[in-house]
């Protein structure tokens, strides 16, 4: 199978047309579709941001927070600027460590991306005194203690069974 360019296949098509049509009914037809000419040159594409739609550094749940309560939207803020740079719960396993250690329901996603939105809606309903005790675990919680197996989850987990008895 042969290849064709661009400009041979719109040679032959117009060959095509004109001998179904005829030449004036293909004038006539490009005549009321042609576009106006402009002598300012081609227009320049911008080039489309790389993040995926919807994509914010911080979640759109803790914007909104802004208006409504400004310390608890300071916490937020720093702490998911801090996640989008990578410097907290660089991974979604860390993501889904961090959420087993507060306590907050189990979070559906494979993708870190799909897992920063759930964890900023959860974290928002929290008040801002159980926040500042526990975004500081985030910090602890790294490739090096998933590696360990969970131990951090167990060890929390036994922390919690010995101040219940």
């Amino acid at each position: 199978m042969k290849s064709i360019t661009a400009d041979e296949y719109l040679h032959e098509s117009l060959v095509l047309l004109v001998r179904l049509c005829g030449v004036a009914a293909v004038k006539a037809a490009l005549k009321d579709i042609e576009a106006p000419v402009t002598t300012e040159g081609p227009k320049t594409q911008t080039v489309p941001d790389r993040r995926p739609a919807g994509h914010a550094t911080v979640p759109r749940a803790v914007a909104v927070l802004e208006e409504t309560d400004k310390p608890k939207h300071a916490l937020l803020k720093s702490f998911f600027e801090r996640i989008d740079s990578g410097t907290v719960l660089p991974a979604a396993d860390d993501i889904r460590l961090f959420v087993e250690l507060l306590g907050i329901k189990h979070m559906s996603g494979r993708a870190r991306r799909d897992l920063i939105p759930k964890l900023a809606q959860s974290l928002v309903e929290l008040p801002l005194a159980k926040l500042e005790e526990l975004l500081p675990k985030a910090d602890d919680i790294s490739a090096a203690k998933r590696r360990n197996g969970y131990s951090v989850l167990t060890d929390k987990l036994l922390e919690n069974v010995k101040a219940a008895s």
